[in-house]
């Protein structure tokens, strides 16, 4: 993470989770759970509020990327989106023996 956070000024938490918990797997998605989180462990209280979540769920093989207003001024959803897409394409194509992603 140290190595992550350099070159910029955000903070970033990494949550991973197996799955989403059982009373809110029917209810919520792993957008949800990922915004969720970010308010449970205060991500957002940051000096610049510059936090910056990514979580993954790997039952869902999802990522998610929920950033605070401080970082989201400076880059769009679609860049958010992409980055997402393209970690959990590389973490199919990691998986031995191959799962459907």
């Amino acid at each position: 993470m140290t190595r992550a956070e350099r070159g910029h000024r955000g903070e970033v938490f990494l949550i991973v989770e197996n799955h989403l918990p059982i009373q809110e797997a029917y209810y919520i998605g792993c957008r949800e759970r990922a915004i969720e989180l970010f308010s449970e462990y205060r991500v957002w209280d940051t000096e610049e509020n510059t936090g910056v979540l990514v979580y993954v769920n790997i039952c869902e093989h999802q990522l998610e990327i929920v950033a605070d207003r401080g970082i989201s001024a400076h880059v769009s959803p679609t860049v958010w989106r992409a980055m997402c897409d393209k970690g959990r394409v590389r973490y199919c194509q990691s998986k031995k023996p191959k799962k459907a992603c």
